[in-house]
């Protein structure tokens, strides 16, 4: 395709240069010198496909927890002193992983290392942040309602998965929200947040030894009660029969139509060929 289309394909002549933690905890490190910035990402294997049956949506809860507070600082300390860095926390949960990341001046790798160890080992779990995050993801899903694309997204991933985890949305339901207590989210990190699994990837202008050691250090809080946490297996995906669903929204400017099936799976040897032919049918 290079060749075809006269493309020049600039490649990194920086490796990837790994290291593992006794926790389990992999330690990536991408040196990149250009500007005197690092970003930190930590990718933690839990997203909403962990979610109980009778619970959808914990892990999402879980996640928007994680910087309402932790450690020695509730939620307006940990927004100081965050931006006493000049940055902000980005918490994205998924299917199948939850990332933390923000991105600092070097300068404060350290001080931005010990933040971002500190939201995923010593979460505060407040009552009454846990009851505004709550409202908050209720008054999101009451929105989503009077959106016809929402509407259709969620018929989507139902029609698709079935009953599967994979069949919800990271919000769940307001029956399940309404539902869940503050002894659920504690229970949740415990069960389902662990260094066993999760990578941190640092990029910008460090050494991989200065990572290494600093990670190390900060890392070692990060402690699940009663040793690691097991893996989870995932649920396999049942095939779901061919069917049209019709979804009634009277009001609506227009129609939405969502055409989809199950695709395969992540670790197939195919999964690049797929993204780029995705990507050449016009699905960016």
């Amino acid at each position: 395709l290079a060749a075809r289309f006269g493309v020049t394909i600039v490649q990194w002549g920086v490796p990837v240069q790994r290291a593992a933690l006794d926790s389990g905890l992999a330690v990536w490190t991408l040196p990149h010198t250009a500007l005197p910035v690092v970003t930190l990402a930590l990718v933690v294997p839990f997203g909403s496909r962990h979610d109980p049956a009778d619970h959808p949506g914990l892990a999402g809860v879980v996640a928007d927890m994680l910087d309402e507070g932790a450690g020695d600082r509730d939620a307006i300390g940990l927004a100081a002193a965050l931006a006493a860095l000049g940055t902000e926390l980005s918490v994205d949960v998924g299917p199948d992983v939850t990332t933390i990341s923000l991105t600092v001046l070097s300068r404060f790798f350290e001080p931005a290392v010990d933040i971002l160890f500190d939201v995923v080992a010593r979460p505060r779990f407040e009552e009454a942040d846990f009851l505004r995050v709550v409202e908050m993801r209720i008054n999101r899903l009451r929105q989503l309602r009077s959106s016809a694309s929402a509407i259709a997204d969620r018929v989507l991933l139902r029609g698709v998965f079935g009953g599967h985890p994979y069949g919800h949305s990271t919000l769940g339901t307001t029956a399940a929200l309404e539902a869940l207590s503050i002894d659920h989210v504690r229970k949740g990190h415990a069960r389902m947040v662990s260094p066993a699994g999760a990578t941190c990837i640092v990029a910008g202008e460090v050494e991989a030894g200065v990572v290494h050691d600093v990670v190390a250090k900060h890392a070692a809080r990060w402690v699940v009660p009663g040793g690691k946490v097991k893996a989870v297996a995932p649920t396999l995906v049942q095939p779901q029969p061919p069917r049209v669903y019709l979804v009634h929204r009277p009001g609506s400017p227009q129609t939405e139509v969502r055409v989809g099936h199950q695709g395969p799976s992540r670790h197939v040897d195919a999964y690049h060929a797929l993204v780029t032919l995705n990507a050449v049918l016009g699905g960016q």
